[in-house]
């Protein structure tokens, strides 16, 4: 654990701007000199607590219990952490959805994946052996269909929870930044196969919630609802 007097003149210089630009309400930059002051000084209480409170101004209440958990975990003494954390747990009921993909896509995707990766293997050695240009050039093709199929999961959600959501790709978006929901319907010959819901965040990041590919897809669909009042499908 460190204090503020260990710090180097330019940390402390970080620390005073962080304090100033919260008390303006720039919280963004406050944010951004307390992350520069922890890459440096991990074990530093006070830039945790503080960092707590800005994210708790910003809304992003869950993450700043883990801050406030932080500074109390570095300094059991430390009051105002204490309080801060007491205060912001009785104030929030985090409620939270851990998202599996199902067991049906997995061995659906896996078995997809298996055959084009297969059918491409198969393209190339006909390449190789025969000098076939277009086998070539087709085994790219299937083996840009697996790799598509594989990156498709990666903007389904992995956590839904009051604040937002974590995508399979480790991105988080929060729900405050949700600027249009799209629903998304797969038919064959008029009648509905399939259903997705598409939420878009602000810089550019897409969800998609498709029941048939998570579970439990239940709680997720309600969950997502209750936020956005769309159904999938």
């Amino acid at each position: 654990m460190i204090t503020a007097s260990d710090l180097s003149p330019e940390m402390q210089q970080r620390l005073e701007l962080a304090y100033t630009y919260k008390d303006r309400g720039e919280f963004e930059e406050a944010l951004r000199e307390c992350d520069a002051i922890l890459r440096e000084h991990r074990l530093f209480p006070e830039v945790h607590n503080l960092r707590g409170m800005i994210l708790e101004c910003l809304g992003r209440k869950s993450i700043a219990v883990m801050a406030y958990q932080s500074a109390r975990n570095l300094d059991p003494n430390f009051a105002e952490a204490a309080q801060n954390l007491a205060r912001l747990k009785s104030a929030l009921t985090v409620r939270r959805v851990d998202v599996k993909l199902s067991t049906l896509y997995k061995v659906l995707m896996g078995g997809m994946m298996a055959f084009f990766f297969g059918m491409a293997g198969m393209f190339v050695w006909m390449a190789i052996s025969f000098g076939e240009l277009g086998a070539f050039v087709f085994a790219l093709v299937l083996a840009g269909i697996a790799v598509y199929l594989w990156m498709q999961p990666r903007r389904w959600p992995r956590v839904v929870d009051e604040e937002g959501i974590t995508k399979r790709n480790g991105h988080r978006v929060l729900w405050r930044d949700l600027t249009k929901v799209e629903r998304i319907t797969a038919k064959l010959e008029g009648v509905r196969v399939s259903g997705a819901l598409r939420l878009y965040f602000k810089g550019d990041e897409v969800v998609d919630i498709t029941p048939n590919g998570i579970s439990p897809s239940a709680e997720v669909v309600k969950f997502v609802a209750q936020r956005t009042r769309a159904y999938p499908g």
